[in-house]
């Protein structure tokens, strides 16, 4: 049961999600995982596009049996890095590009429709945010904006960084969105993975 973001407004292409996360300390090196990883990722200042981790030699990963999964990393994460696990749903924005020295905005701008499903669950005050894994390096929220749908196309977006009230859902529903960025003129090229979408909202069962 949970709130899922796809790229497809029949719910076939997942988003990719994050399914386990540990925050550096320099000592602990294993996290629980809600899903069986299909990336790992290490988020720091020099790395905010978040440095791939090679299962095997970096990480290994143990089935607890119950639906979830252990990630046991060889070495901890310092304070200040942060190492994300992900599912295998495909990243927001993955079929597009940016040009960022060009002078034109139109240019430098990433925009794509997603769609909020309530899987067998109802959910109330369901809110889209815009979240950071580093913050002063990478990305920035700033670059990002969140609207409504409107007859398929995006209605009025909020200022940058703003999340998005999606309102109440009962189970089954599907709710259509815009999210749009911005990248700075000047930017050095990069696939940056830091800024990620955050759905969240109180969960009830259909029972």
């Amino acid at each position: 049961m949970a709130l899922k973001v796809y790229k497809d407004s029949a719910c076939t292409q997942p988003i990719q999600t994050e399914v386990g996360k540990l925050s550096g300390d320099g000592s602990t090196t294993s996290f629980t995982c809600t899903g069986n990883p299909a990336e790992v990722r290490k988020f720091s200042t020099s790395a905010p596009y978040g440095q791939l981790l090679s299962e095997g030699t970096d990480y290994s990963v143990t089935d607890n049996g119950d639906g979830t999964y252990t990630v046991t990393l060889t070495a901890a994460p310092a304070s200040g890095e942060t190492v994300v696990a992900f599912d295998n749903g495909e990243k927001v924005f993955a079929d597009q590009y940016a040009i960022g020295n060009s002078a034109s905005e139109s240019d430098r701008t990433f925009e794509q429709q997603l769609f909020v499903k309530a899987e067998d669950v109802n959910a109330q005050n369901v809110t889209v945010a815009i979240e950071d894994y580093v913050s002063g390096a990478g990305a920035d929220t700033s670059w990002f904006y969140l609207a409504p749908d409107s007859s398929g196309s995006p209605g009025t977006y909020g200022s940058a960084g703003a999340s998005l009230n999606i309102g109440n859902m009962n189970a089954g529903d599907v709710v259509p969105f815009w999210v749009k960025c911005i990248v700075p003129q000047g930017t050095a090229m990069e696939n940056y993975r830091d800024v990620y979408l955050k759905v969240s909202g109180l969960e009830f069962s259909t029972n």
